[in-house]
């Protein structure tokens, strides 16, 4: 019989999930306003692919890569699933100070 327990058991408590410091309608704005040129990608740290969209945008035959990508960015913005540089989910709609 194994009577040991992890804390975990012991007092049954869950780790709350880590968000985000970054304003979900910050993001959702610049998805709107600079979306083919990566500037809520900027916003909230993915550089990489922000400067991928940039570069793209730059071509008239690039902007029908950009303006989906940015369409669809801003549809995952507003539904809560994009998520920062790190990993964190953008969820607050107002920005942590």
């Amino acid at each position: 019989m194994n009577t040991t327990s992890t804390a975990a058991e012991t007092y049954n408590y869950t780790v709350p999930p880590r968000i985000s410091p970054k304003s979900r309608l910050v993001a959702a704005l610049l998805a709107w306003l600079l979306g083919p040129f990566g500037g809520a990608r900027f916003y909230v740290g993915k550089t990489g692919s922000g400067i991928a969209l940039l570069l793209i945008s730059f071509t008239f035959v690039g902007l029908f890569i950009t303006i989906p990508w940015a369409l669809i960015d801003l549809v995952v913005i507003l539904a809560g699933g994009f998520k920062d540089g790190e990993g964190l989910a953008i969820t607050r709609w107002e920005s942590k100070q």
